[in-house]
């Protein structure tokens, strides 16, 4: 499928803030009926290959949590996936990659919520097969308390868990509760960038290997050099600094650009070898983005 930067902010937003209860008309600046539009086209491209939900774990269960990463290099992907999706109760995401060449960077990346995330890191560093490992830290959250949910609530929980494509007239009926009840309580219930105190986002899972036109990518630096002066110029083009510029495997960064087609990317390319400091080592082009709501269900029902 061909897309242009439309299709692309909605894809974004719906990573970001999920599918319910958001103001897309507002922020993407198009009218609803034209997102509607292309959100089902991005769904019969299998683009947008589905919806889970994922529970946000920090205002749920209350206390201090660490939202991180691990970037991983595994000859075995989905096997490696498995063993670290048993291993780490709260994976949230999972991004499948491709690089060139295939041992510099990192063709796996999770994402997960712990209150030991240097012990979370550790279990999976026991895991065999992985080539290369590193780890960082997103966001720190504190939630002195955890939030108390009625029977009422577990249940519509439960319902929007199960039933991630309804809208609220058939969450209401589900649930056997007034319409206006329920729009209320989701209000309440759903996170969104204006309410971090929600609990519940309903996520795409997003192929990106079946677009035609574009591909985000990461490109691998040589961080020996001096390209941490440049990072002002560099955003200037369309480059943003992955993980503020921290370096991996003791010698390399990563910038992440879009690149629209065969010319952006020669484009891109030429401006970066511009500058004596920057030498491209390697290149990461995302292909797929999945959401892990496997434990989600498990922690309605406790």
């Amino acid at each position: 499928m061909i897309i242009d930067k439309n299709d692309l902010l909605i894809l974004r937003h719906l990573e970001r803030a999920g599918l319910w209860l958001n103001p897309l008309p507002e922020q993407l600046k198009l009218p609803i009926e034209e997102i509607k539009i292309r959100i089902k086209k991005l769904e019969a491209e299998q683009i947008i290959n589905t919806y889970n939900p994922i529970i946000f774990i920090p205002p749920f269960l209350g206390g201090d949590w660490v939202w991180g990463c691990v970037f991983i290099n595994a000859l075995k992907r989905e096997n490696i996936v498995s063993q670290i999706t048993e291993k780490i109760p709260f994976v949230s995401e999972i991004w499948f990659n491709s690089s060139l060449p295939t041992q510099l960077g990192h063709n796996i990346s999770a994402a997960f919520y712990s209150k030991d995330f240097d012990t979370g890191v550790k279990f999976i560093k026991e895991i065999p097969d992985i080539s290369y490992l590193e780890a960082y830290r997103i966001s720190s959250f504190n939630y002195p308390l955890a939030r108390i949910f009625s029977t009422e609530e577990k249940q519509l929980l439960k319902a929007v868990f199960t039933n991630p494509l309804s809208n609220p007239e058939q969450i209401s009926e589900i649930c056997g509760k007034n319409p206006l009840w329920i729009k209320t309580k989701l209000e309440k219930l759903v996170w969104t960038p204006q309410n971090p105190d929600g609990v519940i986002m309903i996520l795409p899972e997003v192929h990106y290997r079946r677009i035609q036109n574009f591909s985000h990518c990461h490109l691998i630096l040589d961080s020996t050099s001096k390209v941490s002066t440049l990072f002002d110029e560099l955003k200037t083009f369309g480059f943003d600094i992955v993980l503020n510029g921290r370096s991996f495997q003791g010698k390399y960064i990563q910038i992440e650009t879009d690149i629209w087609g065969f010319n952006d990317l020669i484009a891109k390319k030429t401006f970066l070898e511009q500058y004596e400091e920057i030498k491209i080592k390697g290149i990461i082009f995302a292909e797929e983005m999945r959401i892990n709501s496997n434990w989600g269900l498990r922690l309605l029902e406790d």
